[in-house]
């Protein structure tokens, strides 16, 4: 399966996804913001990034400029559940920085796993057996 990136600020959200994405076989690495984006050593070593856009200290946005930066080739599933402006800007806009897929929160876990696999079998990730 895949090594995937969670960032999501709300704890019980992080879990859920967590757990999710490990009961369908894959690894995670979690953060509650995005400055984990800045460190190489783990975006090197990631198939997937799945980033929030809310979140303090490094936002969502900042986090897939700055993914992408280092790996251009990286997928990246945006999800937001809105904040101050229309969520559907946001996440249009995350497609036009390079994000492969977006999701309006809320979603039920099953929609999370059918996109991941989606992004994987679409050649932007390669998934690793």
């Amino acid at each position: 399966m895949a090594e995937i990136l969670i960032l999501e600020d709300s704890k019980p959200l992080l879990r859920q996804f967590r757990r999710t994405l490990e009961e369908d076989g894959h690894t995670v690495i979690a953060s509650e913001d995005g400055t984990i984006a800045y460190d190489r050593t783990v975006l090197a070593a990631v198939d997937v990034m799945i980033t929030d856009l809310m979140m303090p200290q490094v936002n969502g946005i900042e986090a897939i400029l700055q993914a992408k930066k280092f790996r251009p080739d990286l997928s990246i599933i945006a999800i937001s559940g809105g904040g101050m402006a229309p969520e559907d800007d946001y996440l249009s806009a995350c497609l036009d920085l390079g994000a492969s897929a977006v999701l309006q929160k809320p979603f039920e876990p099953e929609t999370l796993v059918e996109t991941l696999r989606n992004v994987l079998d679409s050649g932007n990730a390669e998934a690793v057996a």
